[in-house]
């Protein structure tokens, strides 16, 4: 039997070279990886503090807005405060008389007043006043039914308007013991003086119609009664504090179905006269106090 002869074992390949390639290969891109994310990192940190720095600026920049914003609307509702203070405290009339130290305003605005007429009192309790309304001619008025009103007026002091003193044949007292300020029924009457409210009370007018009685004494006047009739809807009570020309205390009432209103003669012939009539009593008069302010409060 023939020997075989032995077949030679052949060596393996050698794959070290591979693996080492591959190692190096996969190293190359770690690193390059690396490297990129390196270079993103540093990209990256200037950007982000640019927009760190943005956003902080535009958080500033809202701050400041609304800061300004806040102070502005503060300015502009503190403004409409004053405002409204500065309206709450500015008469809505003018003085028309003035009795001693104390201003009297007319109980009507200008822009609502027919005429203005002074004239005597009933008793003689009523004190005569002073005025500084320019007088019109009695006679030319009565004539022409007109009385010279400015119904724009926007300033000054006194009522720019003028009037008559008229008498009555059946009185006895002084002139101008009384004021009658015209206007349309249903017209806001306001104060004529500052002090406060002692009596609101009815009263029959002539016997043919219930009125109001608003009496008010001037503040540091104990001694007097302001008294405003002829008005309806009163807005005030004893007690109140009121400011002359400015705190509105009634309406003027309709007293048309009453004959011979002395106010009607110096009118338009279609109006019938209506008004706010004023007039300042002496309240330590003998037996005022018993009976015209009987009821009344005490002011301390």
């Amino acid at each position: 039997m023939a020997k075989h002869a032995k077949q030679p074992i052949k060596p393996e390949k050698h794959t070290g070279k591979r693996i080492g390639k591959g190692i190096a290969i996969a190293l190359a891109l770690l690193v390059a990886i690396a490297a990129a994310g390196s270079a993103i990192y540093f990209w990256a940190l200037p950007n982000v503090a640019r927009i760190q720095a943005a956003q902080q600026k535009s958080n500033d920049t809202q701050a400041t807005e609304a800061s300004s914003t806040a102070a502005t609307s503060s300015a502009s509702a503190s403004s409409s405060t004053t405002e409204s203070q500065a309206e709450a405290t500015t008469p809505a009339t003018y003085q028309v008389a003035a009795y001693d130290d104390i201003p009297i305003y007319c109980p009507i605005r200008t822009a609502d007043l027919t005429a203005v007429i002074f004239h005597q009192a009933s008793y003689a309790y009523a004190l005569q006043m002073y005025t500084e309304l320019p007088k019109a001619d009695g006679e030319t008025a009565y004539n022409e039914h007109y009385l010279r009103v400015n119904h724009a007026q926007n300033s000054g002091t006194w009522v720019d308007a003028d009037t008559v003193h008229a008498w009555r044949t059946s009185a006895s007292t002084n002139i101008d013991t009384s004021i009658d300020a015209g206007a349309l029924a249903g017209t806001p009457v306001y104060a004529p003086v500052t002090g406060t409210v002692v009596l609101v009370t009815e009263y029959q007018l002539f016997e043919q119609l219930t009125d109001i009685e608003i009496h008010i004494q001037p503040e540091g006047h104990p001694e007097l009664d302001v008294v405003v009739i002829h008005t309806t809807d009163p807005l005030v009570k004893a007690g109140d504090k009121v400011v002359a020309g400015t705190t509105q205390i009634s309406s003027v009432r309709d007293i048309s179905s009453i004959s011979g209103v002395q106010l009607s003669e110096y009118t338009s012939e279609d109006d019938p006269g209506n008004h706010a009539h004023v007039q300042i009593n002496d309240a330590n008069y003998e037996g005022y106090r018993e009976t015209k302010l009987q009821g009344a409060i005490t002011v301390e």
